[in-house]
């Protein structure tokens, strides 16, 4: 009699080459799922700075200033992704409101703003985003002001 068998278990080898195709994926995917992540979250700031722009102008018609002493006439509040700030300068007659990014979804690193004249900057982008200041709001990596 003739004795044959059939293994299906997997070699050492081929059980490497599984975990190092994972290994890949996963290191293009969690850097994408993040990138992916914050993009998704900006129009929070942009949006919020817009409709708050907007608010500042409806004051000024009503009170002829943006606020008293340095501080602006209306109160933001805080959203999910972003916490916002307005000052006044020029005796009160130009603003810049600020979105700062909050730490709890990792947006601690990115910082927008809006004046009176609807000018919009980008002030803090991460590393891998480039650099700011710049002139424009930067909504995706390497984005560049037109």
């Amino acid at each position: 009699m003739k004795h044959t068998s059939s293994s299906t278990a997997f070699t050492l080898i081929e059980l490497m080459v599984a975990v190092l195709i994972a290994s890949l994926l996963t290191a293009i995917a969690i850097p994408s799922y993040r990138n992916y992540s914050s993009r998704a979250r900006i129009p929070e700031a942009t949006s919020q700075l817009i409709a708050y722009r907007m608010r500042m102008e409806q004051s000024f018609q009503d009170n002829q200033t943006y606020g008293i002493k340095g501080v602006c006439s209306l109160t933001f509040n805080s959203t999910e992704n972003f916490t916002y700030e307005c000052v006044t300068q020029n005796n009160d007659q130009t603003y810049t409101i600020t979105a700062k990014g909050n730490r709890k979804n990792s947006m601690n690193e990115f910082a927008y703003t809006i004046d009176e004249l609807g000018n919009t900057r980008t002030t803090a982008l991460p590393q891998a985003w480039g650099t700011a200041p710049k002139n424009c709001w930067v909504i995706k990596e390497r984005m560049e002001c037109m």
